[in-house]
């Protein structure tokens, strides 16, 4: 290559890329993973539950929020490792797709037909707004309060690792209730037939 651009009047291409290049390219490949974990995390998650069953949405959902802890901690891990920080992100962003997916579905099974539209409304915006929070978060802790990436990623896992389980004991509390209104509605149905 640089035989042929002195030929051309050309200065030589430099030897290493330049560090701008690189950091484009590093994005880019971050990007991409999160693409890829967008996609394939929904359609693993699709085989293992059932978008018909609430209990399997929330065990789905539960599951999404330990891959969010996995994949906050991973980057901690290994953020001087760039296949570490790509897989973690990948395993990040797969967790949140299906957090994202199945709470919409649970919204969609739980709320009257009459008021889906303005809780789906308010939803989107809580998103939204939760999205520019912790964007300004993030930039006020590296910025100002000169935070690492590390340990930001490590709050992060330490907030999703937190919710997993609070999620758990909610699931479990629902498991409860419900087999109490079973066997209160079995024990009703027996004591009818007996009267009869």
């Amino acid at each position: 290559g640089a035989a042929w651009a002195r030929r051309l009047g050309r200065p030589p291409p430099p030897p290493h890329p330049a560090p701008e290049s690189l950091a484009a390219s590093v994005l880019g490949a971050i990007f991409a993973f999160v693409g890829i974990g967008c996609f394939v995390g929904p359609l693993v998650s699709n085989t293992l539950t059932s978008a018909a069953s609430p209990a399997s949405l929330r065990a789905g959902i539960a599951a999404a929020f330990g891959c969010l802890a996995v994949g906050y901690l991973g980057i901690a891990a290994s953020s001087s490792s760039l296949g570490g920080v790509l897989a973690s992100t990948a395993v990040r962003a797969a967790g949140s797709a299906i957090l994202w997916a199945y709470s919409t579905l649970l919204l969609q099974q739980a709320v009257p037909d009459a008021l889906l539209g303005r809780v789906c409304s308010l939803e989107q915006a809580a998103f939204v707004s939760g999205e520019c929070t912790s964007a300004l978060a993030a930039a006020w802790l590296f910025d100002v309060a000169g935070a690492s990436v590390s340990a930001v990623c490590l709050a992060m896992a330490g907030l999703a690792a937190g919710v997993t389980a609070a999620w758990w004991v909610y699931c479990r509390h629902l498991e409860v209730e419900g087999e109490a209104a079973a066997a209160r509605s079995s024990s009703d149905d027996t004591e009818e037939g007996g009267g009869r």
